[in-house]
């Protein structure tokens, strides 16, 4: 004798399916988001990396060519 108020293995079959589908929905969201983070921090290290060369080689020039040249006006060997 089964009653409407009965849970069947169906019923928890289709909750457990629906619960499923909510998850994977979640972890596709979740993977999207991580993908755009993941490209937003290339870009950020790309720049970086560029500005740190930049001062890298400004602060050769300085060292190199600007210093030697100032030691040379003011008469430090």
């Amino acid at each position: 004798m089964e009653n409407d108020a009965d849970i069947t293995l169906l019923t928890v079959l289709r909750h457990m399916q629906a619960m499923e589908q909510r998850i994977m929905e979640r972890f596709a969201k979740m993977d999207a988001r991580i993908d755009r983070l993941d490209a937003k921090i290339d870009r950020i290290h790309a720049l970086l990396t560029l500005q740190i060369d930049n001062i890298d080689k400004r602060l050769d020039d300085i060292e190199v060519v600007e210093l030697p040249a100032i030691r040379k006006v003011i008469g430090i060997v």
